[in-house]
């Protein structure tokens, strides 16, 4: 389908380009002598000397020191205007030396020589052509003679234009080198633009392929060389032009390349067009050594070269296209219609057409328009490296998104990790206050709230901000039974709940709440409420990152309470809740080196429940038990303030007094036993009255150890017993011996 569309254009083209023809009346015939030999008078030569030249197109080939001569005959009417004169045209040739020396044989009334590539400001300047301004005298018929001299081939197609005519043609070949000049320089900066924002190599090489572009039209039009500075790039000659189409070449195929971004199913024309431009670089190279005695063979491999660089830019464009590149068809067309131009271009070169302004000016606008649909073409990259760098934004906040939920994960962990040093009761405070906490950070709300109902014996209610107890109150008051309801479900539910108007009539925001339940055994019962407001609802990943951190909180707090519990089975005695041996032996090994190194008092009571055997052998093991749970319990009352104690043996407490004089300690101990014995206890078999023996050891600088302490305070106990029980007594002297006695 391609294929017969490129045909069909380039057959139109050709045809505008055949048709063409020159004025009536001109008669073209040239005179071309062996080597470089150039005769004195040309108007002396025979007619018979010049061959004549039907399509008005003179074929030359530009040899080292040669010269062309053409005849030009043509019947020049009068002008009716007598401000135009007639004038002898040439479409713009890449010529060394173009001139009329004679008029009709007139020498003097010949207009100074032109040379495409060092431009005379003396001779008239045209767009697009050289003008020889004929004698306003000739009328007509005339004899014009032409003098040629150029590199490699060139074609030459002298007309007849007034000046009126001309200075028109002028005007239509300004506006057009001007829209296509200003384009190219307009493209170039929006491309140098789209490369500083976006760092993309692409758009570097179309800045390439724009700057090549517009220095070749510039060269091959002739403006280069009427620049300052940059005209001394006619030195070259005709080499120097193909040196520069030779760069454009090599910058259409890197585009090209760029543009397509061929798969790997095409390895083999990528890497085609990865080495083709070291071709036109290295003809390039070539021609800046100024080589002309081989300009010919140079100016045919440019040709080819140049062709064949459109070409590989077509293939590679249709290859993506195949592949769904975007805007690759019309891009492909740019390029089939470039190829055409630059073959009439190519043909209009070589004399196989004559010149006209669709040879002249077809190439610069259809190049012009492709460097417009490629930056067409590569706006939408713009759209690619947006989606790009939205992916890539989305990618980045996901992963911050990730590392900031990590961090809050593992900063809620810890700080449920320190649940075990906080006391009995601050357990679940903290740990759902760190939840709400958490919460807060990651998932977005208006406000949050636990609710816990019989929860290790005690309700709680917590909020995030504290402000907002009064609104959770009254929805625990109000929908307390769905919330139940919810939280035996174990299953986690979004409520709609519509506020009440507030006072001045305005209807607040709706409320939305997420209700999660927390993971407890019944009676026990509670959830998490999380608000939005408005009709934000949440998500199903916002509800399961909120279980995550509930169902850990609950852990926390079951784990805080089990250790608890452990700890109290390994620090405390079953039947009484005191410390045990164990604990207790620990507890004031610490206490007496605490009293040792500030040197402060310290006191030591053995505590004895009298008769316990008898008491057991009379009222039962309960009723032994019982008594010795009171003895605890009185022991606990006046140890709240100060003191410490733990049951030390089967009827034996141990009570542990740092900072208190034996004085204190005795009145301490005596306040103790008048509170242990005033209990009466009923059991089936009767009732009685507690009796406790104690004995009490202060610290004395000899003690060396705790239980050196004990030991004394223990001699005491069995005195106290020795003399009659339900007493305390006070270790005054340490003997060796011990007092006899029975429990």
């Amino acid at each position: 389908m391609l294929s017969w569309r490129a045909i069909a254009l380039l057959s139109v083209l050709l045809a505008c380009a055949a048709f063409a023809q020159t004025a009536p009346g001109l008669k073209v015939s040239v005179y071309d002598p062996a080597g470089s030999a150039i005769p004195v008078d040309v108007a002396q030569l025979s007619p018979s000397a010049f061959h004549d030249v039907p399509t008005g197109t003179v074929k030359l080939h530009g040899n080292v020191g040669e010269t062309h001569w053409l005849r030009v005959d043509v019947d020049l009417p009068p002008l009716a205007d007598d401000d135009t004169r007639w004038v002898l045209w040439f479409e713009g040739a890449h010529v060394d030396r173009l001139a009329v020396p004679s008029l009709d044989g007139n020498v003097s009334a010949a207009a100074p020589p032109v040379d495409f590539f060092m431009p005379d400001k003396k001779h008239d300047a045209h767009a697009g052509g050289y003008g020889f301004t004929l004698p306003r005298a000739l009328n007509g018929p005339t004899t014009l003679y032409v003098e040629a001299i150029g590199q490699g081939r060139f074609s030459l197609s002298p007309r007849i234009r007034s000046e009126s005519e001309l200075a028109a043609h002028d005007r239509h070949a300004v506006t057009v080198f001007t829209a296509v000049y200003t384009g190219l320089i307009l493209l170039s900066l929006i491309g140098l633009g789209m490369y500083i924002a976006l760092r993309d190599r692409l758009y570097l090489q179309y800045l390439f392929y724009l700057g090549a572009s517009l220095v070749y039209l510039l060269a091959d039009n002739g403006h280069l060389y009427e620049l300052p500075w940059i005209g001394k790039w006619g030195h070259w000659h005709t080499l120097g032009l193909y040196a520069l189409a030779n760069a454009f070449a090599a910058a259409t195929v890197v585009l090209a390349r760029g543009f397509a971004g061929l798969p790997r199913s095409a390895s083999g024309l990528d890497r085609m067009l990865t080495l083709f431009p070291a071709i036109p670089f290295a003809i390039a190279l070539v021609c800046l050594l100024n080589p002309a005695e081989i300009a010919e063979p140079i100016q045919a491999a440019t040709t080819i070269v140049s062709l064949g660089a459109i070409l590989l830019a077509a293939i590679a464009t249709a290859m993506a296209w195949r592949h769904k590149r975007h805007l690759a068809f019309p891009m492909l067309l740019m390029w089939l219609l470039l190829f055409a131009a630059a073959c009439v271009r190519a043909l209009d070169t070589y004399g196989v057409v004559p010149s006209n302004d669709w040879t002249q000016y077809g190439h610069p606008v259809v190049a012009a328009l492709t460097a417009l649909m490629l930056g067409f073409a590569l706006s939408d990259r713009i759209i690619e490296f947006r989606l790009q760098r939205d992916r890539a934004r989305l990618a980045k906040d996901q992963v911050d998104a990730s590392l900031r939920l990590e961090r809050e994960r593992r900063k809620f962990v810890e700080s449920l990790n320190e649940l075990r040093a906080a006391s009995v009761g601050d357990q679940e405070w903290l740990a759902f206050r760190r939840l709400l906490e958490a919460l807060r950070q990651i998932v977005p709300q208006h406000s949050s709230a636990v609710a816990l109902n019989s929860f290790h014996g005690a309700d709680l209610l917590l909020c995030e901000p504290n402000e907002a107890r009064d609104d959770y109150q009254s929805l625990i008051e109000t929908r307390g039974g769905a919330l139940k309801g919810i939280s035996r479900s174990q299953l986690p539910m979004q409520l709609r709940i519509d506020p009440p108007a507030a006072g001045d009539g305005v209807q607040q925001d709706l409320a939305q709440f997420a209700v999660l339940p927390l993971p407890l055994t019944a009676p026990a019962w509670g959830v998490l409420m999380i608000e939005r407001r408005g009709w934000q609802t949440f998500e199903r990943d916002e509800l399961a990152l909120a279980n995550e951190f509930v169902q850990k909180a609950a852990q926390a707090v079951e784990a805080a309470a089990n250790d608890r519990a452990l700890r109290r089975s390994a620090e405390f005695d079953a039947l009484t809740g005191a410390f045990n041996r164990r604990t207790v032996n620990a507890r004031l090994d610490a206490s007496f080196k605490n009293s040792l190194a500030r040197n402060t008092p310290l006191a030591v009571m053995l505590v004895d429940l009298d008769h316990l055997k008898e008491l057991n052998d009379k009222h039962g093991y309960a009723a032994g038990d019982s008594s010795l749970r009171v003895l605890a319990e009185t022991l606990s009352r006046h140890c709240a303030k100060k003191g410490e104690y733990g049951r030390y043996g089967g009827d034996e407490f141990v009570v542990m007094l740092p900072d208190m004089s034996p004085e204190q300690a005795r009145s301490w101990a005596e306040a103790v036993r008048i509170d242990a014995t005033s209990h009466d206890l009923s059991f089936p078999s009767g009732k009685l009255r507690l009796s406790v023996s104690v004995g009490i050891a202060s610290r004395r600088p000899e003690d060396g150890t705790a239980q050196e302490l004990v030991e004394h305070a223990n001699k005491a106990l069995y005195e106290a017993k020795r003399l009659g029980r339900n007493r305390v007594q006070v270790a005054t002297a340490y003997s060796a011996v011990r007092a006899n006695g029975t429990r």
